[in-house]
């Protein structure tokens, strides 16, 4: 029986496309409806995990940043209180230090990733040219 709801049939033509069998490199675009979806078909977990890893990079990065500035206002507003200003160089060093070690992990990392992932232009593994 057919079905007469319009959205169950674009789904069903959707679903019916599927993305190249080769396992090489692939792009697909796909409408659904009025929706186009792109994708591509040679994500894999290193990558993910890459791209994971840099916006956790970032966030790192921008705290960092954050606790710079809170330790600077509070090194500017303890005017002469010997306390307040322990605290805030103590914070001021403690992010220069976090932000050091997040930014050479990203170097680190992306050395790492440079020496295990293919070219650009290079085939995967696995295939022909």
């Amino acid at each position: 029986m057919e079905s007469s709801n319009p959205l169950e049939h674009n789904f069903s033509q959707l679903i019916a496309q599927a993305p190249p069998a080769d396992g090489g490199v692939g792009e697909g675009e796909y409408t659904f409806g009025e929706i186009v979806l792109n994708f591509r078909t040679d994500l894999d977990l290193w990558m993910v995990l890459t791209n994971i890893i840099n916006f956790l990079l970032g966030v790192g990065v921008l705290l960092s940043i954050i606790f710079l500035v809170v330790g600077g206002i509070g090194f500017i507003t303890a005017t002469g209180n010997k306390e307040k200003a322990k605290t805030a160089t103590e914070t001021i060093k403690w992010a220069i230090i976090g932000l050091v070690l997040i930014l050479g992990f990203g170097l680190f990392l992306n050395l790492f990733t440079g020496l295990f992932t293919p070219e650009s232009g290079t085939p995967p593994s696995g295939t022909t040219s």
